[in-house]
């Protein structure tokens, strides 16, 4: 063979060995647009799957780099975070910076992401409702409303004409409330000075506590002497607890017996056979022949308005509206006579 045949043949073979030994260069595109470059790669691997995941790790001043998967536990250790650091809080007030990758493994053991808020659902159970509860992340309220959970206990909105208008969390009431909604139903407080507002009837205690009244107000008595101003609506309430609506009176029942009522109520129980002064000789030994009418000392409405089942139709400020009331005049419902006719003893 020719010297220059052997040549040509020699630098074939150096060259196809150089070239099955020889590094070559990938280039792979990330996620993030950047490109990556690995070394040494044999020729062979033609699989981005088989490359080692890449990564972005992140610090609390803003700075990024871009790692192997591997290496991320080396990087949290030296102040990296796995993902935009995000504080997770537990329920003893504690919080904690961590990647946001790493929300997830820290929530299983009792870590929240955000504030902990307690979040309410009905479940059926043997086909009735029952409400549960639960604890997320304030990062996580979102997805638990957009699944039927309520943000706080669930509630009733209404609009102004009183009616429901929407079933929402009480986290969610201030929401509702600054487009014009309201938290129970719309209700009426007054000032002293003449003012009103509508607010919700939930609303109703926080107003009273900074002087506003639930109704319009009126002077309520003790026995002592002593004065306060309430709404018109807490005029039962403290009539329970021994308060007067006006001067204290005394009046006296069929039995003779003391009755203190506030001055504002002495034409009602007049009206029911009350007297002001002492009735004597009213035992039903001495009234042979007479009917009692109750009812002329139970406080209730004349029982001549009563209808044949007992009750009368009235307008309750109270409840806001008509309810049917028992008139408790024996003669309303069993014959006896009407408390119209009754004396002011309480006797026919």
């Amino acid at each position: 063979m020719k010297p220059k045949m052997i040549n040509m043949m020699g630098s074939l073979i150096i060259a196809l060995v150089l070239c099955t030994n020889s590094a070559v260069t990938k280039t792979v595109f990330g996620a993030n647009g950047k490109v990556y470059n690995f070394q040494n790669v044999a020729p062979s691997n033609e699989y981005v799957a088989d490359y080692s995941e890449i990564v972005t790790m992140y610090a609390l001043d803003g700075r990024t780099i871009d790692v192997e998967k591997e290496q991320v536990a080396a990087y949290e250790q030296v102040g990296w975070y796995w993902g935009e650091p995000v504080t997770v809080q537990s329920i003893d007030g504690r919080t904690l910076t961590i990647g946001k990758n790493r929300v997830a493994d820290y929530e299983k053991v009792g870590w929240y992401w955000g504030a902990p808020q307690t979040m309410y659902t009905y479940v059926d159970r043997d086909r009735k409702l029952v409400l549960e509860s639960a604890i997320v992340g304030l990062n996580r309220v979102l997805e638990y409303e957009a699944n039927d959970w309520y943000w706080g206990e669930p509630t009733t909105i209404y609009d102004a004409e009183g009616y429901k208008a929407a079933y929402t969390g009480i986290n969610r009431v201030l929401e509702y409330e600054s487009m014009g909604f309201y938290w129970g139903q719309p209700t009426t407080m007054y000032a002293l000075d003449g003012r009103t507002i509508i607010v919700g009837e939930n609303r109703v205690p926080e107003y009273e506590n900074v002087g506003w009244y639930w109704g319009e107000p009126v002077v309520m008595q003790s026995l002592d002497g002593r004065t306060i101003t309430v709404g018109e609506y807490r005029i039962k309430a403290y009539e329970n607890v021994g308060w007067y609506w006006g001067k204290p009176t005394i009046l006296y029942n069929w039995k003779g017996e003391p009755v203190t009522v506030g001055e504002n109520r002495v034409n009602e129980y007049l009206s029911d056979g009350y007297t002001k002064e002492k009735v004597t000789d009213s035992t039903p030994q001495n009234k042979k022949g007479s009917d009692p009418c109750y009812s002329c000392n139970a406080g209730w409405d004349f029982c001549s308005y009563c209808g044949g089942s007992g009750s009368i139709r009235t307008y309750s400020s109270w409840y806001g509206g008509y309810v049917n009331e028992r008139c408790p005049a024996s003669g309303c419902f069993n014959g006896r006579t009407k408390c119209i006719l009754c004396g002011g003893d309480g006797w026919k």
